[in-house]
């Protein structure tokens, strides 16, 4: 006996209705992509493409914004993912409007419009607040370490740069005592090598095709004299790392009580060595080893500020410090820019205490929260609150201490943790939200363009959201 099945034919022709509006659901995420998108002002874009008719046409600024956006909804950040989300996903497809951009286009697209990039992240921040979501009552001040483009096993240490430079030197005196025998050797083998980096060259450019040179062969390895030149530049590179490093040890050392500086010997940048272990990647410069949570990272260490409200991001930023203290004050400066007013309260952990930090935010009308180290929570006893007489006459350190010991700075601070490490969490993958868990790109100015577009995105899911429940005709898929 047959079956009574629904009839199924995938070979049949014109199997989608021909109005484009009629192939998803009307709350799918590919029409509220186009809708928010819509009121953006992409006047920037626009403008930085001729309008004399030369050349062939470009594809409309607004139909890569939109596929980007939604790209970044569905957790794809790669260029070649998103051609092919572009060819597969039928809201991709009605988002670009029956074209079919390459990898090559959206690469090019996201790296020449830098500003434009910066700025979909401000109006992202200017929509939310029309949208009533960014009152300024309080905003939470952190960073996350994302990995970079390039690999661990890209760098090397401060004392390996120096045997390898030393490895060389003395090569390259023994080279000039080579026999004519030797010297053949070596060629044969450098032709080997080179055999099989065209012959790996080949089978990538299959892979990947022959306009991709991401895996030529580096600079620093094609000959013994272009390695030493770039081992010189790694050693001079970490030599001014660590003076940078040093004096701003020596600023926060002068800076500090006597009776609360960590050590006692000065910190002088003039005679400052690098550490044995400090680290340079060759592939990308820019980055930094980093200590994350439970591992080592190679990438970036990413700022945001966060309205307590809805956790929209009205700050950020992208630094390769390893370390928080320094990015308080621009982060707190940016946010005041961008909504045009100063918080009422600002919360950041311990990580962000510094003596300076405090002074110039308060001198500046800032109203700051930090507890000077990451334990004052193990000490459960709760402080009654002083008067602005008593906390004139404490120290910065002691005044703070005691302000988040207190029950009412206890209540405030308790926002920090349920404001900005959620947005974390959202950003780096949690259900319903997208995954961004590395920038794809080499540099520091490519890692802040990218992250901009990532923060100017999580708003806008947190504005299509808020919208869904303020007039529910459907979340956001």
């Amino acid at each position: 006996m047959a079956h009574s099945y629904r009839h199924y034919s995938p070979e049949q022709c014109y199997l989608l209705p021909p109005d484009p509006t009629d192939w998803l659901p009307a709350d799918c995420l590919a029409y509220q992509v186009h809708e928010i998108v819509g009121e953006l002002n992409l006047e920037l874009l626009h403008n930085a493409y001729s309008n004399d008719g030369r050349g062939a046409p470009a594809f409309a600024p607004q139909m890569m914004v939109r596929i980007l956006f939604y790209a970044h909804f569905k957790g794809i950040h790669s260029s070649r993912a998103i051609q092919r989300l572009c060819a597969e996903d039928i809201g991709a497809r009605f988002l670009a409007g029956g074209e079919l951009p390459d990898h090559r286009s959206i690469h090019v697209f996201r790296t020449r419009h830098k500003q434009a990039m910066r700025d979909l992240f401000l109006q992202s921040i200017r929509l939310c607040r029309a949208a009533g979501m960014t009152p300024l009552k309080k905003v939470a001040v952190d960073g996350t370490k994302l990995d970079g483009a390039a690999s661990k096993d890209s760098s090397i240490t401060y004392a390996k740069i120096v045997q390898e430079e030393q490895k060389l030197l003395a090569q390259e005196e023994e080279q000039k005592l080579l026999a004519l025998e030797e010297e053949q050797k070596l060629l044969a083998q450098v032709d080997a090598d080179l055999q099989h980096g065209l012959e790996t060259d080949a089978a990538q450019d299959a892979q990947f095709g022959e306009e991709n040179d991401g895996y030529s062969l580096p600079d620093h390895l094609k000959t013994r004299q272009d390695r030493l030149a770039a081992l010189r530049k790694a050693k001079t590179e970490l030599q001014q790392r660590a003076r940078t490093r040093e004096q701003e040890r020596k600023e926060k050392w002068d800076h500090t009580d006597p009776k609360e500086r960590p050590h006692r010997k000065k910190p002088d940048p003039d005679t400052v060595v690098p550490e044995p272990d400090d680290r340079y990647n060759f592939v990308d410069p820019d980055s930094r080893m980093m200590k994350g949570r439970g591992r080592f990272v190679q990438g970036y260490n990413a700022q945001i500020s966060v309205d307590s409200a809805h956790q929209v991001i009205v700050a950020c930023a992208v630094t390769d410090a390893c370390t928080d203290y320094s990015q308080l004050i621009p982060l707190c400066e940016q946010t005041a820019k961008n909504m045009a007013q100063t918080p009422e309260q600002t919360l950041a952990d311990g990580g962000y205490f510094d003596h300076r930090n405090i002074e110039t935010l308060e001198a500046g009308g800032f109203t700051v929260l930090i507890p000077p180290d990451n334990n004052w929570h193990r000490n459960p006893a709760v402080l009654p609150a002083l008067t602005a007489d008593e906390q004139k006459e404490q120290a910065t350190r002691t005044r703070l201490a005691h302000l988040v010991a207190t029950q009412q700075g206890r209540a405030d601070y308790a926002y920090r943790l349920k404001t900005v490490e959620p947005v974390f969490a959202q950003i780096k993958g949690s259900p319903g939200h997208s995954l961004f868990t590395r920038f794809l790109r080499y540099g520091l100015a490519r890692a802040q363009e990218d992250w901009c577009f990532v923060c100017a995105a999580h708003n806008l899911g947190k504005l299509l959201r808020f919208r869904a429940k303020m007039c529910p005709l459907g979340a956001m898929g």
